[in-house]
């Protein structure tokens, strides 16, 4: 099932363990918590929502799904949404005009609060479907950004620090899937992606 991870920025380094007590899950799971700070205390921040594994065409409570992960990233003050992965299951999409486009994604997450930019990287369920239709519709909708299968970004905060995020491609050094036909990362230059980073 899709979930959705809010989660609160300039936290000190901590473990797994220590990140779920001070996220807020949503969707299936339940409430674990969240962390704010009095309004003077506040550094700047840079508060976006993530989501993975969560194009299932309105199925398996995804609209739920995206009702609270509204509410989620109206309270934060979202940015942005970065979604990791898996973004149409079971097959990824065939084309710009899949009708999963709008059955998954634009009927679904119509809160004003997700109405921002979708900074997107794929899962092996996207490299089951035509990836370069998932690049392409970067030009046809003002919400969805996958500029490469790979790419980095460079977000200002109102101090003006700036924060470089990476969105890597992991699919291609995953073992298995080179010897699962329908995951078509065969060919992968796995070498430039490294050398990039």
């Amino acid at each position: 099932e899709p979930i959705a991870l809010i989660g609160v920025s300039k936290v000190p380094a901590m473990t797994r363990a220590s990140l779920s007590r001070r996220s807020l899950l949503l969707g299936a799971a339940p409430v674990i918590g969240l962390v704010t700070l009095p309004a003077q205390a506040r550094a700047p921040s840079l508060d976006f929502v993530v989501i993975g594994d969560w194009g299932r065409g309105g199925r398996s409570r995804q609209g739920e799904v995206a009702r609270q992960m509204g509410r989620g990233a109206a309270a934060i003050g979202s940015r942005f949404v970065i979604s990791v992965g898996d973004n149409f299951y079971e097959d990824g999409v065939v084309s710009v005009a899949d009708p999963q486009w709008q059955s998954s994604f634009e009927q679904i997450y119509t809160d004003p609060a997700l109405l921002t930019t979708w900074h997107v990287i794929l899962g092996n369920h996207d490299y089951q479907g035509d990836v370069a239709a998932q690049l392409a519709y970067s030009a046809r909708s003002p919400h969805w950004s996958l500029p490469a299968p790979y790419y980095t970004r460079t977000e200002r905060l109102a101090d003006g620090t700036s924060v470089e995020l990476f969105f890597l491609d992991t699919s291609r050094y995953m073992l298995e899937y080179p010897h699962r036909p329908k995951v078509r990362v065969q060919g992968q230059n796995k070498q430039a992606q490294i050398d990039w980073l």
